[in-house]
């Protein structure tokens, strides 16, 4: 009896699997780019969108690249095994490894807008976006976690990376949403806040508490990866490793 309960559990898991995976993919190719363009005809009758725009550029290349496909990939594959062996810190070697390019891109970055920004608004705003950069990764770190529990993460993580382009304002100023349910979530600390503080629209005790967020995300954010990632580790099969 016991054999055949389980042998419906695992179908059932993979059938409710299947079904996940293939409605955020719907999401992903369809509503989302949808939302997008609503926006983007409502955003051409404003006037300070290319000021936005042009800045905004200083701060979209800094946020984390493809880390949490690479994380992903090798929990699929069991390449993981290899870097369990090594005495660092898996998580943290990947963050610096693929974060070394970022780290240049901002001083660049920093460099080119000193000719048309204030250097004490534009030093703040690039500090919050690195902020930026970090909670982008627990972030995606916290999502790839997921492969240990569903083989084909993929779909997850290309959804989630288009709703962080869209919330974090890389796209378009958040102040054209209809709401402001993004301000609970940590995206907009990414571009659009670092854009109104390089613009000098912020005070100071905005920016302060900006600052104060972005610490207690990655402080929130650090604590729930450690326990899901040991919990993680638990069902890790090492196959292919």
């Amino acid at each position: 009896m016991n054999w055949r309960l389980q042998t419906f559990l695992n179908g059932l898991y993979d059938d409710l699997a299947y079904r996940a995976e293939f409605l955020i993919q719907i999401i992903g190719s369809a509503f989302i780019p949808v939302c997008m363009q609503l926006i983007l005809w409502r955003a051409m009758q404003q006037p300070e969108l290319i000021s936005y725009t042009l800045i905004s550029l200083l701060f979209t290349q800094i946020r984390g690249g493809d880390l949490d496909f690479t994380i992903q990939e090798m929990i699929r594959t069991g390449s993981l095994s290899q870097m369990l062996l090594r005495p660092v810190s898996v998580l943290e070697f990947i963050y610096l490894r693929g974060s070394a390019s970022r780290f240049l891109i901002a001083g660049i970055a920093s460099f080119i807008g000193l000719f048309f920004l204030p250097a004490q608004n534009l030093l703040c705003a690039m500090l919050l976006a690195l902020c930026g950069n970090l909670i982008h990764y627990q972030v995606s770190a916290l999502c790839s976690i997921a492969a240990f529990y569903w083989e084909e993460a993929y779909s997850l993580l290309m959804v989630k990376n288009m709703c962080v382009s869209f919330l974090s304002g890389d796209m378009l100023p958040l102040s054209l949403l209809t709401t402001t349910l993004w301000q609970f979530l940590p995206f907009y600390l990414y571009v659009y806040e670092p854009v109104l503080i390089a613009q000098g629209k912020l005070s100071a005790l905005q920016i302060l508490t900006d600052f104060a967020l972005a610490g207690a995300w990655i402080l929130g954010l650090s604590f729930l990866i450690h326990i899901c990632w040991r919990q993680g580790l638990k069902r890790y099969q090492s196959i292919g490793g």
